[in-house]
Order: structure tokens, then sequence, then C-alpha cells
């Protein structure tokens, strides 16, 4: 084999770790089961966001990092609308430290949640969420995620 194959073959290798990394870290972030059935009745299955239950409902953390101390704590969860946690990850795409996660891991994670509300746009035959209805929501979540934060005791994500 040549040089050059040699190092494409270990280039393709890292590659594949590291997305592989990345999947199994958000793949392990989940709420255990018990924390999402609080979230759930606390939220009266629906959304803590716009109360609605007509898209696909689903636990979200606030802070991704699991060595905060308050990772799996029901405060630190959302429980939100397949879109909602989509516009949540998007409004930090540029910097998802506050959020707990790496640019990888929250590209990823945007992806995979922009995945899923495709797939149920295209079943019910919806449109996809106007910017101005996502900065509405984004507006919401400050106050929902900065009281829960705030009882928490927990940095918030929107503030600087």
């Amino acid at each position: 084999m040549d040089q050059e194959r040699l190092v494409n073959i270990a280039k393709t290798g890292v590659k594949t770790a590291v997305l592989l990394g990345v999947v199994g870290q958000i793949a392990m972030m989940r709420f255990p089961r018990g924390v999402r059935n609080v979230i759930i009745a606390r939220a009266n299955r629906l959304s803590e966001v716009t109360h609605r239950q007509d898209r696909p409902l689903e636990c979200s953390h606030i802070n991704h990092a699991r060595n905060t101390g308050y990772y799996a704590n029901p405060l630190n969860g959302v429980y939100m609308t397949d879109e909602e946690h989509l516009v949540y990850h998007e409004y930090f795409t540029d910097n998802p430290l506050p959020i707990g996660l790496t640019r990888d891991q929250n590209d990823w994670a945007v992806d995979k949640i922009k995945e899923r509300v495709d797939q149920f746009n295209i079943l019910h035959e919806r449109r996809p969420m106007s910017e101005r209805s996502a900065m509405e929501l984004i507006d919401i979540m400050m106050q929902i995620v900065g009281d829960k934060c705030l009882r928490l005791g927990s940095p918030n994500p929107f503030e600087p």
C-alpha cells in the first residue's frame, strides 16, 4: 500500500472515532426514566414552553454537562416539543458551552433533532417554523430556563 492511501485510512479511522465519541456522548445524555417521569408529570404532558401537545414532546436538558451535580435534577429539564428543542439548540450554535456541549456535540444534536422535526412536518404536512416564531420561543424559554436555574442554583445559559 502506498503512503497516501495509508494516511487516508488513518484519517478516516480518526474521523469515525471522533464521530462515534460524539454520538456516544449524546446518546448517554438522557434523563433517567424516573426523572423523565417527574418532568412529564410536572408539565401535565404539555410543553412547558407553549403548552402544546400537537407535536412530539421531549425532555430537554438545560445544561448537558454531566459534571455539574445537577445533571439529572428535574429542574435541569424542560418538557418541550421537538421544534422547541431544536430552537433551543440552534440558539446556542455559535457558542454551546453555556449548555454544557462542545460545538461538535451541539451540531450533532441540531442535526438529529432537525431530522425528527422535518420527518414529522413531512408526515403531517406542516410548514417549518418561521424565524419570528423561533425568536418568540426564545423569549419564553429565557424566562422558563431562568426561573429553573434560579431555583436550582445553576448558571443561566441565556445570561452572559
